[in-house]
């Protein structure tokens, strides 16, 4: 359908129409030309002429086309399976291939009149084009997080999800308020029976140690259908394809269902990731064996940081610090105050944050010159009570000459896109940015032509090249400083903006990091994010490669072999990512594997190597049994229908025959010019050529 809109009074086409009519009178009233002609014919000029000129003025008046477009859109049908092995493992081979028959069926009468997409989660959410039940995870939960956001505002018609209701991460989907209105059907598959089954159902540990020291294992065991069998819980630990016996206490199961926990406390003796395994003898007639032992992975460092906190008075910013460090779990931290500091202390400290010092009262002539003797490395914090004259002279990084102006700037953070002395995430580099101000030293800024700049100040809505967080090393011993005091207000805003304090402590952390790891000289660089990773994760590397001069390059070629336990050995080639390398190796098994990674400079061999550990994933054998209660009550708030396997011919019949799940009419508007309608124009022209050959036939030059 479409209708005309006009930019001025409709009236206005009166004056297009006596244009047009005065137009063909003044050229064809008194025009003897064609007098031997029949009179028809100068009508049908001088109606030419008049009809074009009007149609000219009317376009003048820009008129408007409304083009209305109706459009129907068929209701989508979700089905989404649970991909998890558990699902597998509850059929036959031959009931496996049945029930994939008879979903492929459902989804084939669907399509007769409904838009059907087929998803698949377990350890992901994806869509598919054939189900395939290997993952090692169920996460409905993130299922209908997915579904919720992907589908919000579609014509959804029915959501029907098979599963068995054995959830093992993310969280429960009953939690998960639903957006839509389309009824969720559930097909209910797994065996909801009670299953004679003793199992390790969840270990409780930190994941990080230090050598030396003594960390506690929490072991939940819980036994089905098993009153009065007995059976023996030990934990051991497995180095080099050993397996050592550290601790092995009996157990006496006495109800049923039966519940326990055990305690064990181990030293941690061994620097590097260490493995250990807590598993329970087999009893009689379990239904699996494979829940009977669970290992779990702790890394052990070799030693703490030891950071103190020296500062010209008590600040707020002291805490945060604190708490930053504390956090990481490998750093031990000492606040201490310039009036009652004795520089004979410092040897025990691996790195010195100097809050607001020197300053006029503690110039701390003598406890600088003791760190630069011991090559501690610092951390410096300017601010109100700093003496820039002695903080000049006590880092080479940054001069700062203020005119003893007393008055500090307040400044944000401008993060220096080509800053690459250590990585820092998305969310720190948007999000820094809008924190609350620091309160900076006034004064004409100086940067070292080797310093690392991480941010530049903004001053109020000024961005200056002003350093606000910069950072260098000098005889191989690093220093960072921070040109402004008042980080507090930093961990007050995010944790109102964001909910919590990780932003500040992530940088809080990493410059602690920077400052205390000894400078590396090496020309090639491999590492990994992590050492440990699980089955589920995919393994990255990075590399780097210096020329004599330290500068990145990244043209020779780099090489990586991995090799596991059993001396098998994978192949791999690294890419160049900017001016470094990346390589991105996907997901490995359990084990321990060992990488070596070579090239070539200047004719020179150079090479890495590094190791890290894959962990298992057991969640898939630790349920082995249905949960249909969680289905039932899903479908029964979603207003779905709950079903089994052998029911979905029912299921389609009802959702084929529902009155409800209709098609959506859309209706959109086009508005365009008249004058841009070709075919008008061509009209226009036509006429025009007429009026002009029939002059010419017929003698009118």
């Amino acid at each position: 359908m479409q209708n005309f809109d006009l930019q001025y009074p409709s009236w206005y086409i009166l004056f297009c129409v006596i244009t047009g009519i005065a137009a063909a009178v003044l050229l064809y009233r008194k025009d003897t030309t064609f007098v031997d002609q029949a009179p028809i014919l100068k009508y049908l000029m001088a109606f030419l002429r008049g009809l074009v000129v009007t149609v000219l003025c009317f376009l003048l008046l820009a008129p408007l086309m409304k083009l209305m477009q109706t459009r129907s859109e068929p209701p989508i049908i979700v089905i989404a399976q649970d991909q998890s092995t558990s699902i597998r493992e509850d059929f036959s081979k031959e009931d496996s291939t049945v029930y994939m028959v008879a979903l492929e069926d459902l989804s084939t009468k669907l399509e007769e009149k409904f838009i059907v997409h087929k998803i698949g989660f377990g350890e992901k959410v994806e869509t598919v084009d054939q189900w395939v039940m290997d993952d090692q995870a169920s996460d409905l939960g993130e299922f209908m997080t997915y579904y919720n956001e992907q589908y919000r505002g579609q014509n959804v018609g029915a959501l029907i999800v098979a599963s068995d209701g054995a959830i093992n991460r993310g969280r429960n989907p009953l939690y998960t308020t639903s957006v839509q209105k389309a009824p969720m059907s559930v097909i209910a598959l797994g065996d909801t029976v009670m299953k004679t089954d003793l199992q390790i159902r969840n270990i409780f540990h930190n994941s990080i140690s230090y050598q030396g020291d003594k960390f506690t294992v929490q072991a939940d065991i819980s036994a089905e259908r098993l009153n009065g069998a007995t059976s023996v819980l030990e934990i051991r630990h497995l180095l080099d394809g050993k397996s050592v016996l550290l601790q092995s206490v009996p157990i006496q199961i006495n109800s049923d269902p039966w519940f326990s926990t055990r305690e064990f406390t181990i030293e941690a003796d061994q620097s590097g990731v260490q493995r250990y395994r807590i598993q329970v003898a087999n009893v009689r007639n379990e239904v699996t064996y494979v829940n009977n032992s669970r290992d779990f992975f702790v890394e052990v460092i070799d030693g703490r940081l030891n950071v103190l906190l020296l500062a010209n008075s008590p600040h707020p910013d002291l805490a945060v610090w604190k708490s930053a460090l504390l956090e990481q779990r490998n750093y031990e931290v000492d606040i201490a105050m310039a009036a009652d500091f004795d520089p004979a202390d410092l040897k025990k400290y691996d790195l010195v944050v100097l809050h607001q010092l020197p300053s006029s009262k503690h110039p701390m002539k003598t406890v600088l010159e003791a760190i630069e003797r011991q090559g501690i490395p610092k951390i410096m914090v300017t601010g109100y009570q700093t003496d820039l004259y002695a903080f000049n002279y006590a880092q080479s990084l940054l001069k700062i000459e203020n005119g003893d102006i007393k008055t500090p700037n307040e400044v944000t953070m401008i993060i220096n896109p080509g800053f690459n002395s250590f990585n820092t995430s998305e969310e720190l580099k948007s999000k820094l940015s809008t924190f609350s101000p620091l309160n900076s030293p006034y004064g004409e800024y100086t940067s070292s032509p080797t310093a690392q700049v991480l941010s530049y100040q903004r001053i109020g809505r000024v961005d200056t090249q002003f350093p606000l967080i910069l950072m260098g090393e000098q005889n191989d011993v690093r220093t960072v400083v921070i040109a402004g005091e008042g980080i507090w207000k930093w961990q007050l805003y995010d944790q109102l903006q964001n909910g919590s304090k990780e932003i500040t402590h992530e940088l809080l952390s990493q410059l602690c990091q920077y400052a205390s790891t000894k400078s590396d000289k090496r020309k090639f660089r491999v590492t990994t994010p992590k050492k440990l990773f699980t089955e589920l994760e995919a393994i990255s590397f990075q590399a780097e490669l210096f020329n004599d001069n330290y500068e990145l390059i990244n043209s020779p070629e780099v090489l990586m072999i991995i090799q596991n336990e059993e001396r098998q050995e994978f192949d791999y080639a690294f890419n160049t990512s900017g001016q470094s390398y990346a390589l991105e190796v996907g997901r490995f098994p359990e084990g321990n594997y060992t990488y070596t990674a070579t090239t070539e400079l200047n004719g020179i061999r150079q090479t890495a190597n590094g190791k890290f550990v894959v962990q298992p994933v057991q969640l898939e054998s630790m349920t082995s049994t249905a949960d249909h209660g969680l289905l039932r009550q899903l479908a029964e708030r979603q207003g779905g229908s709950f079903v089994y396997a052998d029911q979905m011919d029912q299921l389609a019949e009802q959702i084929l025959t529902n009155a409800n799940i209709k098609p959506v009419m859309y209706s959109s508007t086009q508005t365009k010019p008249l004058i841009h309608v070709k075919w008008l124009c061509l009209l226009l022209l036509a006429g025009l050529c007429m009026e002009w050959f029939l002059r010419r036939f017929y003698g009118g030059y």
